[in-house]
C-alpha cells in the first residue's frame, strides 16, 4: 500500500468513525427530550382526570378530550422513549465495534513489526484521543523505554503499558498534555506473544487486566494483544468481553501481525 492510499484509508476510517459516535450523540439527546416530554405529560393527565372526576356530573366535551389526548400522548412518548433506548443500545454497540475496527485498521497501516518501539509508535499514531504520545515520543525518544516491560508488581507485568502513573512528576507542557488525555481516555496496555492467539491467551490477558484494575484503580481504554495469527475461539471471547465489560476495559482488540509480514519489512 502506498503512503497517499494509506492516508486516505485512514481518513476514511476516521470519518466513519466520528460518524458513528455522532450519530449515538443525537440518539442520547432524542431520548432526554422524549424523557423531559414524559415527565410533563405525566402530571398533565394525573391532573386532568382528577378535573374530569371533580365535575363528573357535569362533563365537558374538553375535558374528555384533553383526557383522551394526555393519555395517547403519554403511551406515544413512552414508546418513542422505549425505542429511542434500544436504538442507542444498538447504536452504541455498532458504535463500539467500529471504533475498534478503526484501531485495528490503522494500527496494521502503520505497524511495521512487532518491537515494542513500533506498537507504541503505531498507537501513538492510530488512536486520534492520544495524539499527545506522538509528541512525547519524538521530542524526547528516551521517554519510550518508560512505557515498556512495566512492572506493576512482582506477579504482574506488561509488555507496553502507558497509563498516567508513566508519566508523573514531569514539569513540562508535553508531559501534561498526555497526562491529561491518558487520565481521559484510560490506560493502554498490550502484550505480545510468539504465537496465535487462542482462548487461553486472551483469558490469561484479561486476568491480568482485571488484576491491573484493582491494584491501580484506573479504567482501562485500550487492551491489545499482539500475535502472529488469531483464532476463532479467541476472537469470539474477545468481542463477549467486549460487550460484557465495556465500563471498565473501553475496547480489548487482537492484532495479527504474521511472521512473512514482519520479514518482508526487515
Amino acid at each position: 500500500m502506498s503512503e497517499k492510499e494509506g492516508d486516505s484509508s485512514s481518513s476514511s476510517i476516521i470519518l466513519a468513525a466520528r460518524f458513528g459516535s455522532e450519530s449515538l450523540n443525537v440518539i442520547r439527546s432524542v431520548e432526554k427530550n422524549l424523557l423531559l416530554v414524559i415527565f410533563i405529560l405525566i402530571p398533565l393527565v394525573a391532573f386532568a382526570i382528577l378535573d374530569t372526576l371533580e365535575v363528573f356530573k357535569q362533563i365537558n366535551i374538553h375535558d374528555i378530550i384533553i383526557v383522551i389526548l394526555s393519555i395517547i400522548l403519554t403511551i406515544v412518548s413512552i414508546s418513542l422513549y422505549w425505542f429511542s433506548r434500544k436504538s442507542r443500545y444498538i447504536l452504541h454497540r455498532w458504535a463500539k465495534m467500529f471504533e475498534e475496527s478503526t484501531i485495528s485498521s490503522l494500527i496494521n497501516i502503520y505497524l511495521k513489526d512487532k518491537t515494542k518501539e513500533e506498537i507504541i509508535r503505531s498507537l501513538s499514531e492510530s488512536i486520534e484521543q492520544i495524539y499527545p504520545l506522538q509528541e512525547y515520543i519524538v521530542k524526547r525518544p528516551s521517554n519510550i523505554a518508560k512505557f515498556m516491560d512495566v512492572k506493576v508488581n512482582e506477579d504482574l507485568i506488561f509488555d507496553i503499558l502507558i497509563d498516567k502513573e508513566r508519566i508523573l512528576n514531569e514539569n513540562n507542557m508535553d508531559a501534561n498534555n498526555l497526562y491529561e488525555e491518558i487520565k481521559r481516555y484510560g490506560s493502554i496496555i498490550v502484550n505480545i506473544v510468539d504465537h496465535s492467539i487462542d482462548k487461553p491467551a486472551v483469558e490469561l490477558c484479561f486476568n491480568s487486566l482485571l488484576k491491573y484494575i484493582s491494584l491501580s484503580k484506573n479504567k482501562i481504554g485500550l487492551a491489545m494483544i499482539v500475535g502472529d495469527t488469531a483464532s476463532p475461539d479467541g476472537f469470539d471471547l474477545v468481542n463477549k468481553l467486549n460487550i460484557k465489560n465495556s465500563k471498565i476495559i473501553r475496547h480489548f482488540i487482537l492484532i495479527e501481525k504474521p511472521l512473512h509480514e514482519v520479514n518482508s519489512t526487515i
